[in-house]
């Protein structure tokens, strides 16, 4: 039979305390977190009752009208800015445009091929059309 030697840091304890302390241990553990959870969740109940009943009403709108004039060059910030938030808060946007152009030329057939073609592309209606020709 070998002999059985200890390390300074090693100790013989009898089974029956080890078995205890264990247990004793482990009922702490399991009962004593179990309690504190139940109160956290009882106060986090009160506290969402308590926020419910602060319910605040924000105003809100539920129809714009709009008659804008739009500076040269900023169609595309308005675009982004306007329209696609309405476009993403409201079911129904309809956008009428009202174009007058003055202060330049441009050839009949640039206006037919360009710009009433675009138009016609995107499905747009035109509602008015009126040209100053110049013969």
């Amino acid at each position: 039979m070998s002999e059985i030697t200890l390390q300074e840091y090693e100790a013989i304890i009898r089974k029956e305390l080890c078995e205890k302390v264990v247990e004793e241990e482990v009922t702490d553990v399991i009962t004593k977190p179990a309690k504190v959870v139940e109160e956290r969740a009882q106060i986090e109940v009160k506290e969402k009752v308590k926020e419910e009943k602060k319910v605040v009403t924000v105003p809100e709108v539920k129809g714009i009208v709009l008659e804008v004039k739009i500076p040269r060059g900023k169609f595309s910030d308005f675009y982004r800015g306007v329209l696609s938030v309405l476009e993403d808060n409201f079911n129904n946007v309809e956008i009428t445009i009202k174009i007058n152009a003055k202060g330049g030329r441009i050839s009949k057939s640039d206006y037919e091929n360009k710009i009433k073609e675009s138009l016609i592309q995107i499905d747009a209606q035109i509602s008015k059309e009126f040209l100053e020709e110049n013969r």
